[in-house]
């Protein structure tokens, strides 16, 4: 039985907490999974390399998306810039068509975040095809915010399974925490009497 290999990672840029790629050790650890999709948020991405010497480290780490595409033999790739050639990508096994990157208007001083949509053809699903979108939610401080920008890209998603009848995945970094993160007493009053109204 054939069996489809998704994974989703937040790069954090491909840099260490030392600040040094760390580009070669992320595929070592991928390679063995012999991926189909590999997700990534917080990547960098430019068609050259560039480098400022007042962020050399941050500008550098910007091709990594090419290599680690290269190092797990995932041809086909689309990046999605949401702010500063930084966001979200897909590296695929199979081919990627008909990307689009969805961005919602950031609020005060946030990021904008994007959800970035591709169909992949592949020999897994029914019709031959996949859309899948990946994404990278709001971190769990503000649970309002972050459930506001669940709402917008679940409409978005909505819309485009009822323009496409093909399986539809949700990848990314969601930020998400279990029950046993919280205290009682903050899931509460910070968590639940948010979630309630809005569900």
């Amino acid at each position: 039985m054939s069996v489809f290999r998704l994974a989703t990672l937040n790069v954090h840029s491909f840099i260490d907490s030392q600040a040094t790629s760390n580009i070669e050790r992320l595929a070592q650890l991928l390679k063995p999974l012999a991926l189909d999709v590999l997700a990534v948020q917080e990547a960098c991405h430019t068609p050259d390399n560039r480098r400022n010497r007042a962020q050399t480290a941050f500008v550098e780490t910007r091709y990594h998306s090419q290599v680690l595409s290269e190092l797990l033999q995932l041809s086909y790739k689309v990046f999605g810039d949401n702010v500063r050639n930084f966001g979200n990508g897909i590296l695929s096994r199979y081919p990627i068509t008909n990307a689009s990157n969805y961005q919602i208007e950031p609020q005060a001083s946030e990021a904008v975040r994007g959800m970035l949509t591709v169909e992949v053809d592949n020999e897994f699903c029914k019709d031959n095809k996949a859309t899948i979108h990946v994404t990278h939610f709001l971190d769990h401080i503000s649970e309002h915010r972050r459930l506001s920008q669940l709402h917008l890209f679940d409409k978005h998603v909505l819309t485009t399974a009822q323009n496409s009848r093909h399986l539809q995945l949700l990848l990314g970094d969601f930020n998400s925490l279990t029950f046993e993160d919280y205290s009682q007493n903050y899931f509460d009053q910070k968590i639940r009497q948010v979630r309630d109204p809005m569900i």
